[in-house]
């Protein structure tokens, strides 16, 4: 009777075990939400909580991800997540704030990388810039960067003429083709989505703050 007795004890110790193991993923699982971070180019990857910032608070770390598709469960007692990377060699490190249930990281060329490409463009940038452009003696354009991985240019043109003091300074927009770089419109004070509805806008963000 006692061997019986034993057996029906462990088994119900095994049950009670397994539901509170249920019970508690059940309960973490309805009380966060799935993060996806998708990414490519990226040396090193970490999912801060960052939902203490307001009150003076430290970051916590949530994980750091392994391989790109890897989903998370996220607490839906933090309110902000904040995703750190690393560029691999040639790319940029940066953050991204993940709002929704997916983030794709693609980051932007290193500064070092930009410089070297636009050096060895730089005549055929200058020739796009300064392409049918009246009194072209009278600017002089700045270095600028690139963006979205080298497809697009954006700079300014400062006037260098002592005579006319009250010049603005313009700004310039080169979108890379097959064909090579060709010149949005003419320079101006600033780019707008009316005029230009087929530029991404954080290019035109962009160009408008340079």
């Amino acid at each position: 009777m006692k061997p019986l007795r034993l057996r029906t004890m462990f088994f119900l110790g095994i049950f009670l075990i397994l539901l509170t193991v249920l019970t508690i993923f059940v309960r973490n699982y309805l009380n966060s939400r799935p993060l996806t971070v998708i990414y490519q180019n990226v040396s090193a990857l970490s999912i801060y909580d960052v939902s203490g910032r307001e009150a003076g608070g430290k970051d916590v770390l949530l994980k750091k991800l392994a391989k790109s598709g890897e989903t998370v469960r996220i607490p839906k007692a933090i309110s902000s997540v904040l995703v750190v990377y690393s560029g691999a060699s040639g790319y940029a490190d940066g953050f991204k704030y993940a709002d929704s249930q997916s983030v794709t990281i693609t980051p932007e060329y290193s500064r070092d990388k930009i410089k070297s490409l636009i050096g060895e463009q730089w005549g055929e940038i200058q020739s796009a810039v300064f392409s049918e452009l009246q009194n072209q003696s009278s600017y002089s354009l700045a270095e600028g960067t690139l963006l979205m991985r080298g497809n697009w240019y954006i700079s300014k043109l400062t006037h260098v003429d002592p005579l006319n003091q009250n010049s603005d300074t313009l700004r310039v927009l080169l979108n890379k083709t097959e064909a090579g770089w060709v010149r949005v419109g003419t320079p101006r004070l600033v780019y707008s989505v009316f005029s230009t509805s087929d530029v991404p806008a954080d290019v035109l963000d962009a160009v408008n703050a340079f």
